[in-house]
């Protein structure tokens, strides 16, 4: 029997790849799916799309750390139809037609046949297409190569040369795929952990399918405000968040920020990571006081360049200590600059990947991160597993909602180089307080149990289900003010009225902090929704500021005949703005149907 019942259904896991030695974002995949496994008597599958060969090793590997366990299974797009004849199915054209004119170069496959066949062209050097191979030789399939990104095109071939399928993109190629791997008439949860494939995903039509998008990673760039920039690369999945059952982030930060952004929609969840705590050795190991470590994928994002600057300065009070680092990626050279430059061969080690690097945590003096942005790191939950305090730059999202400063380990503003060194001393010079932050690490890291977990996923996967039948789309939302008055300008005596502003005077860009303003307006919505009527939806006037949180929501009155609603609002500016900054506050229209929402601004009139 199941320790944890979840909702019955096909799970899936979505990843662009899957290896053995990514880092903390595949990890928790891995993590989620074992425990459904090993907890829940789910039996998951994670699907990948890339064109990698090797997943046979990858497998092997992920089964002898123990990520990958049984019933679990790792499937790829490309194996699978390597793999799966389809002579079976009806051809749709004359036999696939050689490339001719092109240079072409075979790519050998660990068994020893041919991958893939490249082919470009000479005169432009740029690839045409891509045949991928069965064992036997013959082409299984045909692909497009983007250029500059666009969708390319996907025709599948039997074994007798013919296709038997074409699709004009990549994506209809992999929805096709998983409504082959899902039974007719059976529901299935398709988790993506991945924001490209997601967009690859979304045309996925039917009632059995439950699309969940999982955020592992802050969303904005710089000053990472929730009205910062989105980066590019969630563009795509911020512009379809009401077309997903849910989207769920790792830190309710994330979430409220979203929803300012967005609006508060019935599809937004919260799911912290997991950490697998440890069986304690009995007894505990001794713990050195002077050996500190990381464990990380050697990356921009993780700026570890700046761990190695702080402990240039721990060095100078205290010569004996360690730090030990363990990974690999991108910015190793960087490193290893920086570890030479600054002259610290002797003091600093790389040891490069080591799947079992963190037992190291049993015996450390503390855990360093010195990330730009996380989601919900790992890694600092599984030195607190093992009693290992951890100095954290506070970012967004995670440290702050995993660290209490002080108690299990230690807070420092980012790129504060010489406070994050102050506090590696103060654990080196104190073993007390190390002992004290440890058991207290240990206590926080079980808030985070498997089955607190599965509990919170259950509540997701409860909540799209009971969803389903209410989701609602916006067609059009048209909004009609018919009074817009501010009752005294606030920026003359107040004898003066409305209308004797002085001809020198140009009309204000940003509303004032004093005065009233009388609101009155007319929103016509267009939607539909197979279960959902306009009764559910929220309309709410608030006062914003870009700048910081929280929203202030200003008391409406709203009257619905239909699909018009009526509102009427007076707003008091003084108490509306307060705290506010004049150049990045307004007042904001919004509406939140169900999955959907609309928002607009409101400006300040010119008389």
């Amino acid at each position: 029997m199941p320790e944890i019942t979840m909702p019955a259904g096909k799970y899936f896991s979505l990843s662009q790849m899957v290896r053995a030695t990514s880092g903390g974002q595949t990890r928790a995949l891995l993590m989620r799916n074992r425990l459904l496994a090993q907890r829940a008597g789910i039996e998951p599958t994670i699907v990948t799309f890339d064109a990698s060969a090797r997943y046979a090793q990858i497998r092997a590997d992920l089964r002898e750390q123990g990520q990958l366990v049984d019933p679990m299974r790792l499937l790829n797009i490309f194996e699978w139809y390597r793999e799966h004849s389809v002579d079976d199915l009806e051809t749709v054209g004359p036999a696939l037609p050689l490339v001719e004119d092109h240079e072409r170069v075979d790519e050998a496959h660990p068994d020893g046949t041919v991958h893939r066949t490249r082919y470009w062209n000479a005169q432009t050097g740029q690839a045409s297409v891509h045949d991928y191979r069965r064992p036997d030789g013959t082409v299984y399939a045909r692909v497009g190569v983007s250029q500059g990104g666009e969708p390319y095109p996907v025709t599948l071939v039997n074994s007798r040369g013919f296709p038997v399928a074409h699709w004009p993109t990549e994506a209809e190629w992999h929805q096709h795929w998983m409504r082959e791997l899902t039974p007719p008439d059976t529901r299935a949860f398709i988790i993506s952990d991945s924001r490209y494939e997601l967009v690859n995903i979304l045309g996925l039509q039917g009632d059995q399918f439950h699309i969940v998008h999982l955020i592992h990673n802050i969303h904005v760039g710089r000053p990472r405000r929730w009205s910062s920039p989105v980066k590019a690369t969630y563009l795509p999945m911020m512009a379809a968040i009401s077309q997903l059952d849910g989207l769920v982030t790792l830190t309710n930060r994330q979430r409220e920020d979203l929803s300012a952004r967005y609006g508060a929609t019935n599809n937004l969840y919260v799911v912290p990571n997991p950490v697998e705590s440890p069986a304690h050795p009995d007894p505990l190991p001794e713990r050195a006081n002077k050996r500190f470590v990381i464990v990380s994928r050697f990356e921009p994002q993780k700026q570890l360049e700046h761990a190695i600057r702080v402990f240039a300065l721990v060095l100078k009070e205290e010569p004996e200590a360690m730090l030990d680092i363990y990974g690999d990626g991108s910015t190793r050279g960087i490193i290893e600059a920086e570890i030479t430059k600054l002259g610290l061969e002797k003091s600093v080690t790389l040891h490069g990947f080591n799947p079992r690097a963190r037992e190291t945590l049993w015996t450390a003096t503390g855990f360093l991160m010195t990330s730009k942005f996380e989601g919900y790191p790992l890694a600092s939950l599984e030195a607190m597993s093992h009693g290992c305090p951890v100095i954290s730059y506070d970012i967004k999202y995670g440290p702050r909602e995993q660290i209490t400063h002080g108690v299990d380990g230690f807070l420092v503003k980012r790129g504060a180089h010489q406070d994050m060194a102050d506090h590696v001393v103060e654990l080196i010079r104190n073993p007390e307080l190390v002992a004290k932050m440890g058991a207290a690490g240990f206590a926080k890291a079980l808030q985070h149990d498997s089955t607190a977990f599965l509990e919170d996923w259950r509540t997701v996967l409860d909540g799209v289900v009971a969803a389903k039948g209410r989701r609602t789309t916006l067609d059009s939302v048209t909004l009609t003010v018919t009074r817009l008055v501010v009752s005294r300008l606030p920026s003359f005596p107040r004898d003066r009225v409305i209308g004797r502003r002085p001809r020198t005077q140009a009309p204000s860009a940003t509303w004032r902090d004093r005065g009233k303003v009388k609101f009155a307006a007319r929103l016509e919505v267009d939607g539909h929704s197979a279960g959902a009527t306009l009764d559910s939806a929220v309309l709410t006037l608030e006062a914003v500021d870009s700048s910081i949180q929280p929203i202030h929501v200003i008391p409406m009155q709203v009257r619905r005949d239909g699909a018009t609603f009526e509102l009427t609002a007076t707003v008091d500016l003084t108490s509306a703005f307060r705290g506010m900054a004049e150049a990045t506050r307004s007042l904001r229209l919004r509406l939140a149907w169900e999955n959907s929402s609309w928002q607009t601004t409101l400006s300040p009139p010119t008389r």
